[in-house]
């Protein structure tokens, strides 16, 4: 029962990581101006600082992306952890990839990009595994990698 629960929560994430998809680019730019405004002014921008409705898409992205990396966290803790632990060294070294590459040049954004689909994909299959398909996805890996 508690892993309907969990799995469920992972099909909400799954569903609003794929509306945030289609809006990537225009967040990371709004990310990005944000940081140059707090360089320029030395101050974070408030909500009057933004255009209509950029706001409520940036703190909407950022809510979650920290929700989906608490799910994954605590995913850790499922028979799939495996799978929850490769997601989290895969987003590691990507955002450690993303920052010496640069913030914000245009391979930078198309990794940061790729990574959301990858995570978004892999929850996505998470999820239907857990419901429908029911497959020992730590075998699987074993038999892929051995």
């Amino acid at each position: 029962m508690l892993g309907h629960i969990f799995y469920f929560i992972g099909l909400i994430i799954f569903l609003s990581n794929l509306g945030m998809l289609s809006n990537f680019f225009k967040i990371n730019k709004i990310k990005e101006w944000s940081i140059k405004f707090n360089k320029v002014t030395g101050r974070n921008p408030i909500k009057s600082d933004y255009k209509e409705k950029e706001f409520d898409s940036f703190i909407s992205f950022g809510f979650l992306m920290a929700i989906t990396f608490i799910w994954m966290f605590f995913g850790l803790l499922t028979k799939s952890w495996i799978i929850f632990s490769l997601l989290l060294t895969f987003n590691l070294l990507v955002n450690l990839i993303s920052k010496s590459i640069g913030l914000f040049n245009s391979v930078s954004n198309i990794l940061q990009f790729v990574k959301l689909c990858i995570v978004t994909g892999i929850i996505g299959i998470l999820v239907i595994n857990h419901y429908h398909l029911h497959l020992d996805l730590y075998k699987i890996i074993l038999q892929k990698i051995v």
